[in-house]
């Protein structure tokens, strides 16, 4: 979703919750002001009026929350501690509920990783660079 410098929602809610990203610019509601690499979610009965000033670009995610997930989590991706993962990866655990796990990803140019299976599925979202597997090469954006 792109904010234009000025765009503003009115207050409502989000039944089932929302997970957002911020991809570039600046996101805000009364509850503050998100810069790029800002990741957070707000279970459901959270309301807000969404703005921003200058400009964003966010990826959202509506809808998905199981009935008992009620953690709100606000996480600067810049400025938070990410672990090391297999190679030479990094990742940045996002939220953990049931069986449900969501990170950050951070993926060397060149790096390769084991095959591997994800019981109940995966998602992934491309920020930059080429994500590139056995069934197809995925760029920013996909």
């Amino acid at each position: 979703m792109s904010y234009d410098a000025g765009a503003k929602f009115s207050s409502h809610g989000h039944p089932l919750g929302e997970e957002i990203l911020v991809l570039s610019g600046t996101f805000s509601d009364e509850s503050g002001d998100y810069g790029t690499g800002t990741c957070f979610r707000n279970p459901e009965g959270f309301s807000h009026s969404p703005f921003s000033e200058q400009s964003c670009e966010i990826l959202v995610k509506l809808h998905q929350f199981s009935a008992n997930d009620d953690s709100h989590v606000c996480i600067d991706s810049k400025t938070s501690n990410w672990l090391p993962g297999q190679g030479n990866l990094k990742v940045l655990p996002l939220h953990q509920f049931e069986s449900e796990s969501v990170a950050l990803v951070y993926w060397p140019q060149g790096e390769k990783f084991h095959r591997h299976a994800h019981a109940g599925g995966e998602e992934i979202y491309v920020i930059s660079g080429e994500f590139i597997d056995e069934h197809g090469r995925y760029p920013a954006g996909t």
